[in-house]
């Protein structure tokens, strides 16, 4: 991975736009992942994935990352 691409700054606009389009995120949402987990691109892609994969609410959303509740219809 280029040098350029290791780490994420959320102080160069055109960093923030690149990220933002690549993993598919808001800028909220990015600042929130580079919050908990640093800003490292590998560990904020890990970190995006994790909520979405797993059903939590994207980062951003809800501090404490609860669950998102289903409906029993």
């Amino acid at each position: 991975m280029d040098d350029d691409f290791k780490n994420i700054s959320m102080k160069r606009e055109h960093e923030v736009r690149y990220w933002t389009e690549r993993l598919g995120c808001s800028k909220d949402e990015l600042a929130s992942a580079i919050a908990k987990v640093g800003n490292s691109a590998d560990a904020v892609r890990g970190e995006i994935s994790r909520a979405w994969g797993y059903g939590r609410f994207r980062p951003g959303d809800d501090q404490d990352q609860r669950p998102l509740r289903r409906s029993h219809k």
